[in-house]
């Protein structure tokens, strides 16, 4: 117990968490008992841990692993968030059915994985906290404790169970014991049990949920609010500036300074996959995307994220982008309805950027009153390239700059870098803690697909190859599981740019990219290809009447070449039988004008051959033919 608590005392307090208007900024301060979704102190143990050892990429493991490996995750949260002290240690090993040595195993494999969350994923199946319930009865478990115990109107255990032992009868299963089902039960969230049971407000009032909190955030990068719209403004195709549409914009806003962390652009409607790639952007160090862009101008803004909220009507449920941020310990959650304190600031910001695109060449305005007799699409001249340019120049030339009232007329740059040098320098900090493996991070945001390895490479993307040597010893491999089928590989994409996909090498376990064949090709993005592959050239209604009339001639030509050769076979055949016939009727009247000889009666037996009168002339070979 001692070594944990010099441990603890060692490191300097979590910035995003732990430094509140009541809570002193020495490195001194008490440790403060927080709420689960406000905890950040976990990352605080991280600052000597040993780079991450290779594992598998987090979307590989199995979704009961996984759940496993975040609840794990919770027990060292709340170990670490708990005072130093042997009772409160063991008080966390009770709630979560485990001896406090299992905490502290937990604890090592979670520095030695570099804060990693998959690090805590069972090896095998088996254990204490493993199921070893038949995959059916499992099922069945967990349809009684959601539809059952988790809805209203509320239910004891007994009687769940109950419908749960009926359940297993009918589909002839070994039924559980009722002591399962309250382990089931004990392993939600309280928040979970009293907002399904009760309602949000009760469990507002009961747990004192984040409003509060939420409404002081007293650190950058502790709280964001993530959110989208699609731009008042019509943009051009990169090679014939054509008009390809609107595009829609997904913004990560820090709460405390106001600073726009990061940003996504795209054509795609607003999914996991915007909200992940604008999260990686936020996290980041942005030098390297600047300088591709040619923007002279800083963006200090990196470091891993505490609490971010995003719009309520995404499904972030089984998505990799959830997996993520919680690999990463990021706490991501849907903005309650009916609560405008957790999206206000990001929507008050989206509107200041759609006034700003007004401005633009090809707007469409926010209503058509607005716009008139106004022609967005022949005044149109941004690509999806320069518009992102344009974005970026104004949030980091303008907005960065710009004193704002909600933060007390400072600028959103000023309130962001003073907060670092007032109290990051008492902290020992510069900035919000990064990522261990910054290559590492940024791909397992991106999404994946699974294909087999051929002679040819491998094809995604609607037709387009990609090989490289490191994928020569995985041509035409069969699955291990299924030797009579092909064994599938993992590789992942950044949808802005597919020119290059990215191979897990299940022996070095890494990612490696894999370019396409075609290297003249210039990159394009996923919606560029989509784009390609859907295109249909317009009709030229001169050339389907002369395909018309060429098929009716083609059809002419065949009908006719047909009926002559059927002719002629025809005449032929008659040719022939009469010729046949014209020889058997000649050869009959040869016969009756050209008696048969007799034999001459010399007296002697014998025909007298210097007799040539008794000899018959025989018709010509000519006649007779």
């Amino acid at each position: 117990m001692s070594r944990l608590r010099e441990h603890l005392q060692s490191i300097p307090v979590d910035p995003r968490d732990l430094l509140r208007p009541d809570i002193t900024s020495s490195p001194s301060a008490p440790l403060m008992r927080v709420t689960r979704r406000e905890s950040r102190s976990i990352r605080d143990i991280l600052a000597a841990a040993t780079p991450a050892a290779p594992e598998p990429p987090i979307s590989a493991l199995k979704e009961r692993a996984w759940e496993e490996a975040v609840l794990r995750g919770q027990a060292i949260r709340d170990m670490v968030a708990a005072p130093a002290r042997k009772d409160a240690v063991e008080e966390v090993a009770a709630r979560y059915r485990v001896d406090v040595s299992t905490l502290y195993r937990w604890l090592s494999r979670f520095q030695e994985g570099g804060g990693r969350l998959s690090a805590l994923a069972p090896k095998k199946c088996g254990g204490k906290s493993y199921s070893r319930l038949d995959p059916r009865v499992e099922d069945l478990v967990t349809k009684a404790v959601d539809e059952y115990f988790l809805e209203q109107p509320r239910r004891q255990v007994t009687s769940v169970w109950d419908d749960l032992d009926d359940a297993c009868q009918a589909a002839g299963l070994e039924p559980p014991s009722i002591n399962t089902l309250w382990n089931r039960i004990k392993r939600l969230d309280d928040h979970l049990i009293l907002e399904r049971r009760y309602s949000a407000r009760v469990a507002r009032e009961k747990l004192g949920d984040l409003p509060s909190s939420f409404k002081g955030a007293s650190a950058p990068h502790a709280l964001v609010q993530i959110d989208h719209t699609k731009a008042d403004v019509l943009l051009l195709d990169e090679e014939l500036r054509l008009p390809i549409g609107r595009p829609w914009i997904t913004v990560v806003e820090d709460i405390y300074s106001r600073m726009i962390l990061g940003f996504y652009v795209s054509l795609d409607p607003p999914s996991a996959l915007s909200v992940g790639l604008a999260i990686a952007h936020a996290v980041l160090p942005k030098e390297s995307w600047l300088a591709e862009r040619g923007i002279d101008l800083a963006w200090a803004c990196q470091g891993l994220l505490g609490c971010a909220y995003v719009d309520s009507g995404l499904d972030l449920n089984g998505s990799l982008m959830k997996r993520g941020c919680q690999e990463y310990g990021i706490d991501l959650q849907n903005r309650p309805l009916g609560q405008p304190d957790f999206g206000g600031h990001v929507e008050r910001l989206i509107g200041t950027l759609m006034r700003k695109t007004h401005e633009l060449p090809g707007t469409t305005y926010s209503n058509v009153a607005e716009k008139g007799d106004y022609d967005s699409t022949a005044q149109a001249c941004m690509t999806l390239q320069e518009f992102e340019i344009w974005i970026a120049q104004y949030i980091l030339g303008v907005y960065h700059n710009r004193p704002h009232r909600g933060i007390g007329r400072q600028s959103p740059r000023q309130r962001y870098e003073s907060w670092f040098q007032e109290h990051g320098k008492n902290l020992g900090i510069t900035g919000a803690p990064l990522p261990h493996d910054q290559h590492r991070f940024r791909l397992d945001f991106l999404p994946f697909e699974e294909r087999t390895i051929q002679r040819s490479g491998v094809e995604m993307h609607h037709g387009i190859s990609y090989f490289a040597d490191v994928l020569r010893p995985f041509i035409k491999e069969k699955d291990p599981e299924n030797p009579k089928k092909g064994r599938k590989f993992r590789f992942a994409y950044d949808p802005r740019d597919i020119s290059i996909i990215y191979f897990w090498h299940p022996v070095s376990e890494e990612y490696v990219p894999i370019p396409w064949k075609d290297s003249s090709k210039r990159p394009l993005s996923l919606w560029e290809r989509r784009r390609e592959t859907q295109e249909r050239p317009s009709e030229d209604p001169l050339a389907k009447a002369t395909i018309r009339k060429s098929r009716t001639a083609m059809r002419n030509t065949q009908e006719g070449a047909k009926a002559a050769t059927q002719k002629i076979r025809r005449d032929f055949a008659r040719a022939k039988q009469h010729s046949t016939k014209n020889i058997h009727r000649q050869i009959e009247q040869d016969t009756s004008r050209f008696p048969l000889p007799t034999r001459p009666n010399t007296g002697l037996g014998e025909p007298n051959l210097q007799d040539e009168a008794a000899w018959i002339p025989v018709a010509p070979y000519s006649v007779i033919e």
